[in-house]
């Protein structure tokens, strides 16, 4: 549900700090220290899954790039 194209409209979730291909950011780090370690190592997995996620994705929304290797 959080997944929107550009990855940078909902700069209080991990993962628009980290669709761009960087670490977490400013954008994080602030809210983070609020949330406590149960929440941060959710967020912590979440991201690897959605990581994961992207990648198995990225053949799809990139049509030419694997049909043409």
């Amino acid at each position: 549900m959080q997944n929107n194209g550009s990855g940078r409209r909902r700069p209080w979730t991990r993962q628009s700090s980290t669709d761009g291909g960087g670490g977490p950011t400013l954008e994080w780090a602030a809210p983070d220290r609020f949330r406590g370690p149960l929440e941060r190592a959710h967020n912590e997995a979440a991201h690897m899954i959605r990581r994961s996620a992207r990648e198995a994705a990225g053949p799809v929304r990139q049509a030419g790039d694997t049909a043409s290797k």
